[in-house]
């Protein structure tokens, strides 16, 4: 198991715990995606599973967004989880036994800005994910 994270301090300190690596990456930036792939097979060889969490959200009014806030919602939430996708699923077809990757983005688990409504939504909306992600990490 490998763990890449834009914080690479936390994922350091999570890795360590639990005697994993760790590898530092910022998704928004498709070279850093290539590296962190390259880590991955390096050290452990093929992945297997590629769970992608990245995201961010910046909250305000539509007629405020500028365009570097879009660029950067843009780059990590869409384009680092296109790029990780193709970089890892890539190692899966290279070594010839497939794999399973399950990306996910929300935000409003944070609570910023989001309503106990949208929380408890998207809660069930997590945990059905999960659950239908696991059976069919079973049955693959």
């Amino acid at each position: 198991m490998v763990i890449a994270d834009s914080r690479g301090d936390e994922a350091r300190e999570t890795a360590s715990a639990i005697g994993r690596n760790t590898v530092g990456v910022d998704q928004s930036r498709n070279q850093w995606v290539r590296a962190m792939a390259k880590f991955v097979a390096d050290e452990v060889g093929a992945a297997d599973i590629l769970v992608s969490g990245a995201a961010i959200c910046s909250m305000g009014r539509l007629a405020e967004i500028s365009e570097d806030q879009f660029d950067r919602q843009f780059n990590i939430n869409v384009r680092g989880l296109v790029f990780a996708s193709q970089a890892i699923s890539g190692q899966m077809v290279a070594a010839g036994k497939g794999g399973k990757i399950m990306n996910s983005s929300s935000q409003a688990g944070s609570g910023r800005g989001a309503s106990r409504r949208l929380l408890r939504h998207q809660g069930r909306r997590h945990q059905h994910h999960a659950k239908q992600g696991a059976r069919g990490c079973a049955a693959g």
